[in-house]
Protein backbone atom coordinates (compact mmCIF):
# COMPACT_ATOMS: atom_id res chain seq x y z
CA UNK A 1 0.00 0.00 0.00
CA UNK A 2 1.38 3.39 -0.99
CA UNK A 3 1.98 5.71 1.95
CA UNK A 4 0.27 9.10 1.76
CA UNK A 5 2.61 12.05 1.37
CA UNK A 6 1.25 15.35 2.58
CA UNK A 7 2.21 18.73 1.19
CA UNK A 8 2.27 21.92 3.24
CA UNK A 9 2.19 25.57 2.20
CA UNK A 10 2.59 28.79 4.16
CA UNK A 11 -0.69 30.68 4.00
CA UNK A 12 -0.62 33.86 1.92
CA UNK A 13 -3.24 36.11 0.40
CA UNK A 14 -2.93 34.09 -2.82
CA UNK A 15 -3.78 30.67 -1.37
CA UNK A 16 -5.82 31.41 1.76
CA UNK A 17 -9.16 31.06 -0.06
CA UNK A 18 -8.36 27.39 -0.62
CA UNK A 19 -8.74 26.64 3.10
CA UNK A 20 -11.95 28.64 3.66
CA UNK A 21 -14.07 25.52 4.21
CA UNK A 22 -11.56 24.11 6.72
CA UNK A 23 -11.35 27.44 8.55
CA UNK A 24 -15.14 27.62 8.80
CA UNK A 25 -15.10 24.06 10.18
CA UNK A 26 -12.62 25.22 12.83
CA UNK A 27 -14.81 28.21 13.75
CA UNK A 28 -17.79 25.91 14.31
CA UNK A 29 -15.79 23.73 16.70
CA UNK A 30 -13.66 26.40 18.42
CA UNK A 31 -15.69 27.01 21.58
CA UNK A 32 -16.99 23.48 22.07
CA UNK A 33 -14.17 21.19 20.91
CA UNK A 34 -11.17 23.46 21.50
CA UNK A 35 -12.34 25.40 24.60
CA UNK A 36 -11.97 28.81 22.98
CA UNK A 37 -13.52 31.40 25.28
CA UNK A 38 -14.35 33.75 22.41
CA UNK A 39 -15.26 32.96 18.83
CA UNK A 40 -12.45 33.18 16.27
CA UNK A 41 -12.40 35.84 13.57
CA UNK A 42 -14.80 35.48 10.66
CA UNK A 43 -13.07 34.31 7.50
CA UNK A 44 -12.89 37.76 5.91
CA UNK A 45 -11.11 39.17 8.99
CA UNK A 46 -8.88 36.09 9.17
CA UNK A 47 -7.93 36.60 5.52
CA UNK A 48 -7.06 40.26 6.24
CA UNK A 49 -4.94 39.18 9.22
CA UNK A 50 -3.00 36.73 7.04
CA UNK A 51 -2.46 39.47 4.46
CA UNK A 52 -1.07 42.00 6.94
CA UNK A 53 0.94 39.51 9.01
CA UNK A 54 -1.01 39.72 12.26
CA UNK A 55 -1.71 36.00 11.88
CA UNK A 56 0.31 33.32 10.14
CA UNK A 57 -0.72 29.90 8.97
CA UNK A 58 0.21 26.67 7.26
CA UNK A 59 -2.14 24.69 5.04
CA UNK A 60 -1.95 20.91 4.65
CA UNK A 61 -2.83 19.27 1.34
CA UNK A 62 -3.56 15.64 0.60
CA UNK A 63 -2.80 15.75 -3.09
CA UNK A 64 -4.66 18.87 -4.23
CA UNK A 65 -7.28 18.63 -1.49
CA UNK A 66 -6.87 20.91 1.57
CA UNK A 67 -7.03 18.74 4.70
CA UNK A 68 -5.84 20.83 7.66
CA UNK A 69 -4.58 24.16 8.96
CA UNK A 70 -2.18 25.41 11.58
CA UNK A 71 -2.49 29.01 12.80
CA UNK A 72 0.29 30.80 14.68
CA UNK A 73 1.36 34.26 15.82
CA UNK A 74 4.91 35.60 15.99
CA UNK A 75 5.01 37.58 19.22
CA UNK A 76 7.39 40.51 19.84
CA UNK A 77 8.73 38.73 22.94
CA UNK A 78 10.35 36.05 20.75
CA UNK A 79 7.69 33.40 21.32
CA UNK A 80 5.70 31.66 18.61
CA UNK A 81 2.11 31.23 19.80
CA UNK A 82 0.69 28.14 18.11
CA UNK A 83 -3.05 28.78 18.36
CA UNK A 84 -4.59 25.76 16.67
CA UNK A 85 -3.96 22.69 14.56
CA UNK A 86 -7.28 21.76 13.01
CA UNK A 87 -7.87 18.68 10.86
CA UNK A 88 -11.58 18.11 10.08
CA UNK A 89 -11.27 14.47 8.95
CA UNK A 90 -10.09 12.34 11.83
CA UNK A 91 -8.70 9.60 9.61
CA UNK A 92 -4.91 9.62 10.09
CA UNK A 93 -5.40 12.78 12.12
CA UNK A 94 -2.17 12.55 14.11
CA UNK A 95 -0.11 11.99 10.96
CA UNK A 96 -1.66 15.15 9.55
CA UNK A 97 -1.10 17.11 12.76
CA UNK A 98 2.50 15.92 12.88
CA UNK A 99 2.98 17.05 9.28
CA UNK A 100 1.67 20.52 10.15
CA UNK A 101 3.66 20.90 13.38
CA UNK A 102 6.78 19.59 11.66
CA UNK A 103 6.26 22.08 8.84
CA UNK A 104 6.14 24.91 11.38
CA UNK A 105 9.47 23.83 12.89
CA UNK A 106 11.04 23.60 9.44
CA UNK A 107 9.67 27.03 8.53
CA UNK A 108 11.22 28.54 11.66
CA UNK A 109 14.59 26.75 11.45
CA UNK A 110 16.37 29.41 9.35
CA UNK A 111 15.32 32.07 11.87
CA UNK A 112 17.38 32.46 15.04
CA UNK A 113 15.46 35.27 16.74
CA UNK A 114 12.74 33.21 18.44
CA UNK A 115 12.98 31.37 21.75
CA UNK A 116 10.06 28.99 21.98
CA UNK A 117 6.92 27.64 20.34
CA UNK A 118 4.07 27.72 22.84
CA UNK A 119 1.09 25.41 22.25
CA UNK A 120 -1.72 24.91 24.80
CA UNK A 121 -3.34 21.58 23.97
CA UNK A 122 -6.88 22.59 24.90
CA UNK A 123 -9.95 20.44 24.39
CA UNK A 124 -9.71 17.86 21.62
CA UNK A 125 -6.10 18.91 20.94
CA UNK A 126 -5.14 16.99 24.07
CA UNK A 127 -5.35 13.81 21.96
CA UNK A 128 -2.17 15.03 20.22
CA UNK A 129 -0.14 14.97 23.46
CA UNK A 130 1.73 11.71 22.91
CA UNK A 131 2.54 12.31 19.25
CA UNK A 132 3.71 15.90 19.57
CA UNK A 133 6.45 14.66 21.89
CA UNK A 134 7.92 12.90 18.83
CA UNK A 135 8.84 16.38 17.56
CA UNK A 136 10.71 17.08 20.83
CA UNK A 137 8.00 19.26 22.30
CA UNK A 138 8.09 19.23 26.10
CA UNK A 139 5.00 19.33 28.30
CA UNK A 140 3.85 21.00 31.49
CA UNK A 141 0.46 20.57 33.13
CA UNK A 142 -2.04 23.38 33.59
CA UNK A 143 -5.28 23.39 35.59
CA UNK A 144 -8.17 25.75 34.94
CA UNK A 145 -9.84 26.64 38.25
CA UNK A 146 -13.22 28.31 38.41
CA UNK A 147 -15.41 30.18 40.89
CA UNK A 148 -19.02 29.68 39.79
CA UNK A 149 -21.27 32.55 40.88
CA UNK A 150 -24.34 30.31 40.59
CA UNK A 151 -22.85 27.73 42.99
CA UNK A 152 -24.05 28.19 46.57
CA UNK A 153 -21.26 25.93 47.84
CA UNK A 154 -18.63 28.26 46.34
CA UNK A 155 -20.19 31.19 48.22
CA UNK A 156 -20.22 29.23 51.48
CA UNK A 157 -16.54 28.32 51.11
CA UNK A 158 -15.75 31.97 50.36
CA UNK A 159 -17.67 33.18 53.40
CA UNK A 160 -16.04 30.64 55.69
CA UNK A 161 -12.53 31.12 54.38
CA UNK A 162 -10.41 32.55 57.16
CA UNK A 163 -7.93 35.10 55.89
CA UNK A 164 -7.41 36.76 59.27
CA UNK A 165 -6.59 40.41 59.70
CA UNK A 166 -4.10 42.41 57.71
CA UNK A 167 -0.86 42.86 59.66
CA UNK A 168 -0.12 46.33 60.92
CA UNK A 169 1.03 48.69 58.19
CA UNK A 170 -0.68 46.77 55.36
CA UNK A 171 -3.62 48.03 53.29
CA UNK A 172 -5.59 46.76 50.30
CA UNK A 173 -6.33 49.14 47.43
CA UNK A 174 -7.89 48.94 43.98
CA UNK A 175 -5.67 49.40 40.95
CA UNK A 176 -4.14 52.74 40.09
CA UNK A 177 -1.70 53.26 37.22
CA UNK A 178 0.82 54.67 39.69
CA UNK A 179 1.38 51.08 40.88
CA UNK A 180 2.42 49.88 37.41
CA UNK A 181 6.23 49.80 37.79
CA UNK A 182 6.12 48.24 41.26
CA UNK A 183 3.61 45.62 40.04
CA UNK A 184 5.99 44.76 37.18
CA UNK A 185 8.73 44.08 39.75
CA UNK A 186 6.42 41.92 41.90
CA UNK A 187 5.29 39.83 38.90
CA UNK A 188 8.83 39.46 37.57
CA UNK A 189 10.15 38.28 40.95
CA UNK A 190 7.21 35.94 41.43
CA UNK A 191 7.15 34.34 37.99
CA UNK A 192 10.73 34.24 36.73
CA UNK A 193 11.34 30.91 38.50
CA UNK A 194 7.94 29.43 37.57
CA UNK A 195 7.28 26.86 34.85
CA UNK A 196 5.39 29.54 32.94
CA UNK A 197 8.72 30.83 31.62
CA UNK A 198 9.08 27.61 29.60
CA UNK A 199 6.32 28.77 27.25
CA UNK A 200 6.23 32.52 28.00
CA UNK A 201 9.77 33.94 28.29
CA UNK A 202 8.44 37.44 29.03
CA UNK A 203 8.33 36.58 32.73
CA UNK A 204 12.12 36.26 32.76
CA UNK A 205 12.68 39.99 32.32
CA UNK A 206 11.34 43.29 33.58
CA UNK A 207 10.67 44.42 30.01
CA UNK A 208 8.73 41.25 29.31
CA UNK A 209 6.60 41.70 32.43
CA UNK A 210 5.92 45.29 31.39
CA UNK A 211 4.56 43.92 28.13
CA UNK A 212 2.28 41.42 29.92
CA UNK A 213 0.91 43.93 32.42
CA UNK A 214 0.62 46.60 29.76
CA UNK A 215 -1.58 44.28 27.71
CA UNK A 216 -3.70 43.39 30.76
CA UNK A 217 -4.26 47.02 31.76
CA UNK A 218 -4.54 48.08 28.10
CA UNK A 219 -7.52 45.77 27.44
CA UNK A 220 -5.62 43.51 25.03
CA UNK A 221 -6.38 40.29 26.96
CA UNK A 222 -9.96 41.34 27.68
CA UNK A 223 -11.66 44.23 29.45
CA UNK A 224 -9.44 45.28 32.37
CA UNK A 225 -11.27 45.68 35.70
CA UNK A 226 -9.26 48.21 37.77
CA UNK A 227 -11.85 48.53 40.56
CA UNK A 228 -11.78 44.76 41.18
CA UNK A 229 -8.00 44.38 40.76
CA UNK A 230 -6.34 44.39 44.16
CA UNK A 231 -2.98 45.74 45.31
CA UNK A 232 -1.55 45.02 48.76
CA UNK A 233 0.57 47.79 50.21
CA UNK A 234 2.87 48.06 53.21
CA UNK A 235 3.56 51.62 54.25
CA UNK A 236 2.61 52.65 50.71
CA UNK A 237 4.88 50.15 48.93
CA UNK A 238 3.44 47.47 46.63
CA UNK A 239 3.85 44.01 48.16
CA UNK A 240 1.44 42.03 46.01
CA UNK A 241 -1.12 42.29 43.22
CA UNK A 242 -4.12 40.35 41.91
CA UNK A 243 -5.22 41.41 38.43
CA UNK A 244 -8.80 40.93 37.20
CA UNK A 245 -10.16 41.26 33.69
CA UNK A 246 -13.26 40.20 31.79
CA UNK A 247 -12.56 37.99 28.78
CA UNK A 248 -16.23 37.75 27.72
CA UNK A 249 -19.40 39.32 29.13
CA UNK A 250 -19.95 36.03 31.00
CA UNK A 251 -16.39 35.27 32.17
CA UNK A 252 -13.95 37.12 34.38
CA UNK A 253 -10.35 35.97 34.70
CA UNK A 254 -7.44 36.34 37.08
CA UNK A 255 -4.49 36.51 34.65
CA UNK A 256 -1.82 37.14 37.32
CA UNK A 257 -1.52 37.07 41.09
CA UNK A 258 1.69 37.30 43.10
CA UNK A 259 3.11 38.60 46.37
CA UNK A 260 6.68 39.35 47.32
CA UNK A 261 8.76 36.47 48.65
CA UNK A 262 9.12 37.98 52.12
CA UNK A 263 5.35 37.80 52.74
CA UNK A 264 4.62 34.41 51.16
CA UNK A 265 3.08 31.66 53.28
CA UNK A 266 1.40 34.30 55.46
CA UNK A 267 -2.02 34.13 53.81
CA UNK A 268 -1.72 37.49 52.08
CA UNK A 269 -2.08 36.01 48.59
CA UNK A 270 -5.35 34.43 49.71
CA UNK A 271 -6.32 37.75 51.29
CA UNK A 272 -6.06 39.75 48.05
CA UNK A 273 -7.62 36.91 46.03
CA UNK A 274 -10.64 36.85 48.34
CA UNK A 275 -10.84 40.64 48.25
CA UNK A 276 -10.84 40.56 44.43
CA UNK A 277 -13.66 37.97 44.36
CA UNK A 278 -15.71 40.05 46.80
CA UNK A 279 -15.11 43.02 44.53
CA UNK A 280 -16.50 41.08 41.54
CA UNK A 281 -19.53 40.01 43.60
CA UNK A 282 -20.12 43.67 44.53
CA UNK A 283 -19.99 44.68 40.87
CA UNK A 284 -22.49 41.89 40.11
CA UNK A 285 -24.86 43.05 42.85
CA UNK A 286 -24.69 46.61 41.49
CA UNK A 287 -25.41 45.22 38.00
CA UNK A 288 -22.23 46.75 36.59
CA UNK A 289 -21.29 43.37 35.11
CA UNK A 290 -23.08 40.08 34.39
CA UNK A 291 -20.34 37.45 34.62
CA UNK A 292 -21.27 33.93 35.69
CA UNK A 293 -17.77 32.86 36.69
CA UNK A 294 -14.18 33.90 37.30
CA UNK A 295 -11.38 31.55 36.29
CA UNK A 296 -7.60 31.24 36.41
CA UNK A 297 -4.89 28.95 35.04
CA UNK A 298 -2.52 27.30 37.53
CA UNK A 299 0.35 24.84 37.18
CA UNK A 300 -0.97 21.39 38.11
CA UNK A 301 1.94 20.81 40.50
CA UNK A 302 1.78 24.25 42.12
CA UNK A 303 0.04 22.86 45.19
CA UNK A 304 0.20 26.07 47.30
CA UNK A 305 -1.56 28.02 44.53
CA UNK A 306 -4.20 25.32 43.98
CA UNK A 307 -4.80 25.17 47.73
CA UNK A 308 -5.19 28.96 47.86
CA UNK A 309 -7.83 28.94 45.13
CA UNK A 310 -9.73 26.02 46.67
CA UNK A 311 -9.88 27.75 50.04
CA UNK A 312 -11.82 30.69 48.63
CA UNK A 313 -14.34 28.60 46.66
CA UNK A 314 -12.66 27.75 43.35
CA UNK A 315 -12.82 24.24 41.93
CA UNK A 316 -10.69 22.59 39.26
CA UNK A 317 -12.71 22.72 36.05
CA UNK A 318 -10.30 20.83 33.78
CA UNK A 319 -6.61 20.22 33.19
CA UNK A 320 -4.63 20.36 29.97
CA UNK A 321 -1.05 19.88 28.79
CA UNK A 322 0.85 22.94 27.60
CA UNK A 323 3.42 21.93 24.98
CA UNK A 324 6.50 23.98 24.21
CA UNK A 325 9.44 23.62 21.85
CA UNK A 326 12.64 25.49 22.62
CA UNK A 327 14.69 26.81 19.72
CA UNK A 328 17.98 24.87 19.87
CA UNK A 329 19.73 27.64 17.92
CA UNK A 330 18.62 30.60 20.01
CA UNK A 331 21.32 32.59 21.78
CA UNK A 332 20.71 35.59 24.05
Amino acid sequence: MQQTTYKTEILTITNVDQIKEIYESFRLKATKDYRYEIEPLDFYSFKESIADGRLNGIALFDGTQPSGILIFVVEPHKAIELNIIHVPDRKDINKKRLALAGALIEHLKPMSDWKVISYPLLGFQETFTRDIALLKFQLTGQAMVRFDFSDSVAYKVLQKSDVGQLPEGYTIESWDDKYFDAAVEVINLGFKTSKDVNFDPRFLTTEGCKDVIGKITGNIFGHFMPEETRVILKDGNVEGVCFVNMVTPAKANIPLISVRKNIRNKGLGKFILKSAIIGIIKALSEQKIAVSEVNAAVETDNYPALKMYRRVGFREDFTYPHAYYKNPNYKD
